[in-house]
């Protein structure tokens, strides 16, 4: 190896990843890894009646309440999706 390769971290890197098997075969099969579905998602916590709320200065104070009102953070959105979907929940 030159030395301007062994400084080359991405170079490296890329030609010591390793690929397990399940990666390859759905790399074969042309499938989405995870794009489309990913398996984890993010929900920031936050404490009951305490979510973000983002206006802008120009909202009026009826517009600055209906959005109080009806904007969900993803937290909420998934408790009440889980409440209100029997088939989404599992008894663990």
């Amino acid at each position: 190896m030159q030395e301007t390769d062994n400084a080359d971290e991405v170079k490296r890197n890329l030609q010591g990843r390793y690929i397990g098997p399940y990666k390859a075969v759905w790399s074969l099969c042309e499938f989405r890894v995870h794009e489309e579905f990913p398996a984890v998602y993010h929900l920031p916590i936050h404490l009951s009646e305490e979510q973000p709320i983002y206006c802008g200065e120009d909202l009026s104070q009826e517009e600055v309440q209906h959005r109080l009102d009806t904007t969900q953070s993803k937290l909420i959105a998934w408790f009440n999706d889980n409440q209100d979907k029997q088939d989404s929940r599992q008894d663990l």
